[in-house]
């Protein structure tokens, strides 16, 4: 005779053992969710210093990178080779995104 497809089919099932997902472990819902631990953001590092730049002129996003002086962020459009340059001082913005024409 084949075995049933499911233990809840299964007569025997119910002279089986109830045991728990394991040992000692127990859901409790009872009691208030920890508090989760405080996210501190990581500091910029060299791989991650980009602004992100649409290029309306032929309708691509692209990345573009710090120069080696660390002055302005420097990049081309990847389809015509449009080239922006973004300085970087005092009085500027904190946004991370920009669209050129």
């Amino acid at each position: 005779m084949a075995a049933p497809a499911s233990p809840f089919l299964d007569p025997r099932a119910a002279a089986r053992p109830q045991t728990t997902m394991s040992t000692g472990q127990y859901l409790d819902i009872a009691s208030p969710a920890p508090t989760p631990p405080a996210i501190v953001p990581e500091p910029r590092t060299e791989s991650n210093r980009f602004l992100g730049v649409q290029f309306e002129c032929c309708g691509v996003y692209s990345r573009i990178y710090m120069n080696r002086a660390r002055d302005a962020y420097v990049g081309h459009c990847p389809r015509c080779a449009q080239r922006v340059q973004f300085q970087i001082g005092h009085g500027g913005t904190d946004s991370r995104f920009f669209t050129v024409g």
